[in-house]
Order: C-alpha cells, then structure tokens, then sequence
C-alpha cells in the first residue's frame, strides 16, 4: 500500500472513531462503543503509533478479551509491548467467577494477572528482562502481595542491573514468605553483588533452614563462607551439596577447589577427576586438575592437562600463563639432568 492511501485511511479510520467523543457526550451514541478486535488490529496494521493507539484503547475500552493467538497477530502487525499491556488491563472482567475453564476457552477467561505473568514468562525464556519486568510489575498492580510474582520481578531486575529494585522486591517477598529458600536464596545473591557480605550470609543461611535440601543454597552459602576465610565451613556446604545431588557439576567442582585450597591434593585431584569425567569439555575441569596435579609434585601429568585446557580455551591467559610457566620449570629441569 501507497504511504498517502495507508495515511488516508488511518486518518478516516480515527476520524470514525472519535467521532462520538468529539460530537457528541451521549454514553449511547453509536461510534462511543468499546473497540473491537478488528477495529484494534485494522489500526496497528495501518502504522498507529503504539502511544496513541494505547491511549485510544484506555479512552474507548474493548469489548473482548485478548488472547495470546490475537495479541501475537498484534505483535506482528507492529504493536509494542505499551498496546499490549494496555489491552489486558482493558479487557472486559467475567461478570462471575469461573471455576475449573476448559482449555479451549481458558485463554479467552484469563485473569489480567495471570496473562501477565504467562507473558512475563515467555519474555524470561527470550532473555527480555526489562520487558519481563514491566509484566511483573502489572501483575503486581492487580496482586500487589505475591511473594511468588515478587521474587520473579526481583530476578528480572536484577538481570537488568537494577540491584536497587530487585533488593526492594525479595525483601517484600521475604516479609510476606519467610519460609521461601528461593526468595532468601536470591535475596542473598543480590546482596552479595552489593558487597553486603554479611547480610548475604544472613540469607543463606535462612535459605538453607527453610530448605535443608536445597542443593544451591549449601552451595551459595560456602562460597560466601569461603569468601570471609571460612574454607572448613564452606567444604561441608560444598559436600553436602554434592551429597543431595551426586550429579551436580558446580557442588563437585567447588568441593575439587576447597579441598585443593585445604592442602588435600589426592582428595582435590580425585574431585577433579569426577569434574573432568563429566564435563571432559570444560577448560576449567582440566586447568583445576591440573593445578592439583602441581600441586602434588607431578609436573609431566600436570603439564598434560594444561595442555588439554589450553587446546579447548586458546584465549585464557590465566591458562596459558600456567602451562607456560611449567613447560619452562620442566624445561629447565630436564636441560639441568643432561
């Protein structure tokens, strides 16, 4: 379509519809009904800013509720995430409670806040953090003291930087549930980032009382142990972690780590060899057993596996450094016994 016709017929099309509001105040008058489903997609397809259109929306109202299937149409037509929130708040209330929907209507019945948070969750999948929380935060207009959509709007905040905000919104979170080792667990992470170390611990430890079996937060809480110097404390946190879930990766490599920290090279080197038994593609596998293997005085096995490290991270200076610096003592070492 030509851009004069396109601009023709928006301007005709809000001509129409603002012709009630402009002519005439009567509630009954035929052009001040709510706007339909077609009426809406009609102007976002023909170039409606999403501002003006969202405007026209709260000044009309709708009369029909959005479902996902339309207000992906929308989105493909041009409209913005302004339109769709504002479509959602608008969409007309059932005038009773419904209970147990089937599932071919429980997209057109969906609560306002409930359809918030299914898009919240779509964004979170997309990496859409900042939109993510402008969901959060509508569905919080509707149910302001859900600890759950709270700590959900803190992840998304704090994906975006927004420490400040994120803090604010577990911290609510944790007055209204202080029995959530997610929300306690988070709240810790976020405190940490702030350099509030102590108040981080404080939360990990809430964290794993409220839910001894919660493989992150034991690991959560020995590395704020170990960050304070406490390497004997954050072991057992490490262990246990590792203890609850024998496949875990991260609870293996930091129980490698501590106990090559601690002095225990066969311990540490025996961990690593499990972390590098599952992830024999991880560089970081090979560079830590191989620290271990230094440390333990085998220098030709250690060499070997900073070799393997290098080859699948080429880029580490951190493990180029390691590996030339004990290609050269081994050098030496040999040049010294001829």
């Amino acid at each position: 379509m030509k851009a004069p016709q396109r601009s023709l017929i928006i301007f005709l099309t809000l001509m129409v519809l603002w012709a009630g509001a402009s002519l005439c105040a009567k509630p009954l008058a035929p052009y001040a009904k709510p706007l339909n489903k077609a009426q809406v997609l009609g102007l976002a397809r023909g170039g409606v800013a999403d501002r003006r259109l969202a405007a026209l929306v709260k000044e009309r109202g709708i009369n029909f509720s959005p479902t996902p299937e339309y207000l992906a149409e929308l989105r493909e037509a041009g409209a913005g995430q302004n339109l769709i929130k504002t479509l959602r708040l608008a969409a007309p209330r059932p005038a009773e409670p419904r209970t147990a929907p089937t599932a071919e209507t429980s997209g057109e019945t969906e609560s306002g806040e409930s359809a918030f948070i299914s898009e919240a969750h779509t964004l979170t999948e997309e990496g859409k953090w900042a939109q993510a929380a402008d969901e959060y935060q509508a569905a919080l207009a509707l149910e302001p003291n859900n600890p759950s959509t709270l700590n959900d709007l803190g992840v998304a905040l704090a994906k975006t930087g927004d420490l400040n905000g994120a803090l604010q919104s577990y911290r609510k979170a944790v007055t209204l549930s202080p029995g959530l080792a997610a929300v306690h667990d988070n709240l810790g992470v976020a405190l940490q980032k702030k350099g509030d170390a102590a108040a981080a611990l404080a939360e990990f430890r809430a964290a794993v009382a409220a839910e001894p079996n919660d493989v992150q937060a034991h690991s959560n809480l020995g590395l704020a142990l170990e960050s304070r110097g406490d390497l004997a404390g954050a072991l057992r946190q490490y262990q246990t972690a590792l203890r609850l879930d024998r496949g875990s990766y991260e609870a293996q490599y930091n129980v490698a780590r501590a106990l090559e920290e601690s002095g225990d090279f066969d311990g540490a080197i025996a961990a690593f060899q499990r972390t590098v038994a599952q992830k024999p593609d991880d560089a970081m596998a090979h560079f830590g057993l191989g620290t271990a293997l230094e440390g333990r005085g085998d220098h030709r096995a250690a060499l070997e596996q900073y070799r393997q490290a290098q080859r699948l991270a080429p880029v580490n200076s951190v493990i180029a450094m390691a590996c030339a610096k004990l290609k050269r003592a081994a050098d030496k070492a040999e040049a010294g016994s001829n």
